[in-house]
């Protein structure tokens, strides 16, 4: 019998643990075995998430889309988990009264979606409703309260644009190849050199692949 090296093993454990959270094949996604993902919620290829970050899609869903980098104690929420406060009390009843329906307590409800090639820094919180596009990057610890424009970079409670990471002529040609959308191996060798090195981008050209 073969034993499989460590990096092996990982990588095993790894695709079983993202089989388990997520109820279906792991694919190329990478889920920490302490994180906690529950209700309609979708993750694209080559996606990982840190320990102990949650994910629970209630009467909405989330989308996160494929090569997304989510750190640890990340926390993205969906409409159920938003209490009204335009009422008498902002308590949920339907908790502690069963004959209370809770969609009376829940605000409008809103998805959740997270695009592609996100990085979401440690400890940030997504709001519900929020969209978050392509390419953006969220520092650590941010509150993301509203949307989230393509390649801008925000931080802070509540979290505001502090940046982008390119300018728009580059932004607009990185929107436009949409590399995500390739097959892994074809992206690897179509635009390897740039990935592998993770070189700056500073002409469009670059990226006519």
């Amino acid at each position: 019998m073969r034993i499989p090296d460590r990096a092996a093993a990982k990588l095993l454990a790894h695709r079983l643990i993202t089989r388990w959270k997520l109820g279906e094949p792991a694919g190329h996604r990478r889920v920490a075995h302490d994180c906690k993902i529950s209700g309609p919620v979708t993750i694209g290829d080559y996606t990982y998430i840190g320990g102990r970050s949650e994910i629970r899609a209630v009467l909405s869903s989330i989308t996160i889309g494929r090569y997304c980098s989510i750190g640890r104690d990340v926390k993205v929420f969906s409409s159920g988990q938003a209490h009204r406060f335009d009422g008498l009390s902002t308590y949920p009843f339907y908790v502690i009264d069963r004959e209370v329906e809770r969609r009376h307590y829940n605000v409008e409800t809103t998805d959740t979606t997270i695009g592609n090639d996100v990085w979401i820094g440690s400890n940030s919180i997504i709001q519900a409703g929020v969209t978050i596009g392509d390419g953006a990057v969220i520092g650590a610890a941010s509150v993301v309260t509203r949307d989230v424009a393509p390649y801008s970079i925000v931080a802070g409670v509540p979290a505001r644009q502090i940046g982008t990471r390119f300018d728009d002529g580059v932004a607009a040609a990185v929107a436009e190849s949409q590399w995500w959308l390739l097959d892994h191996d074809r992206l690897m060798g179509r635009a390897g050199h740039l990935l592998r090195t993770n070189a700056a981008l500073r002409d469009p050209e670059q990226l006519r692949f």
